[in-house]
């Protein structure tokens, strides 16, 4: 009975797991798919990698 048990903790602890991990990459891949970079600026039209090369805000 005992090992009938742990078999049975063993795998409910790693299917835990695994969802954890699964979430995990999931929330990575969402914040590689929306990279920063590439977003647009509602004010003049260009990227936010543009901004980053200038000097003076955008107006």
């Amino acid at each position: 009975m005992g090992l009938i048990k742990g078999i049975l903790i063993y795998k409910y602890a790693r299917r835990r797991a695994n969802k954890k991990r699964d979430r995990q990459d999931a929330c990575e891949q969402e914040m590689l798919a929306g990279s920063w970079s590439d977003e647009i600026c509602d004010f003049c039209g260009r990227t936010n990698e543009e901004h980053l090369d200038d000097d003076e805000p955008c107006s």
